[in-house]
């Protein structure tokens, strides 16, 4: 596999891992979803029942830092995937990704920010730097001001 500047993306990284250009992963068992659905409202308030609020500046601290430490543990859970070549465990990687979201349901709090909001503006963003679909071309050449207007409400 040949790496050149500008044309890395995780299907070349990858190119196993990947199905498809949605991106979904080959081989991976599906498990069960929860008949228990919460809603964002409903989880942003619940997620705060265990939190140890330590001041404004120290919750960011914490977020941030629990955002880094699980993204390293869902990386490893793909790591062992890959390299070591056992199953993925799913249900792992699930509760990663609730755990992820719990640090953003703090910076959320702390920052406030309205979720949806925040996933609008991100999916408008995406819109404005792929107005059709992904292109390397469209990565690499990205029109910084106008993203910047889309994401202080601007755009």
């Amino acid at each position: 596999m040949v790496f050149r500047k500008g044309h890395i993306t995780p299907g070349s990284i990858f190119p196993k891992l990947f199905k498809n250009r949605l991106g979904r992963l080959r081989g991976i068992p599906e498990i069960a979803p929860n008949p228990r659905k919460m809603k964002i409202e409903e989880y942003l308030p619940a997620s705060e029942r265990t939190l140890i609020d330590k001041g404004h500046d120290l919750n960011l601290l914490h977020a941030a830092m629990g955002i880094s430490t699980e993204a390293g543990e869902l990386m490893d859970a793909f790591k062992r995937k890959i390299f070591y070549g056992k199953p993925l465990d799913v249900v792992n990687v699930k509760e990663e990704i609730g755990d992820l979201m719990w640090y953003v349901a703090i910076l959320l709090r702390e920052l406030n920010l309205d979720f949806e909001d925040v996933l609008q503006v991100n999916i408008d963003k995406l819109r404005a730097r792929f107005p059709e679909k992904f292109t390397e071309a469209h990565a690499l050449n990205r029109d910084l001001a106008k993203e910047r207007e889309i994401l202080e409400g601007r755009g």
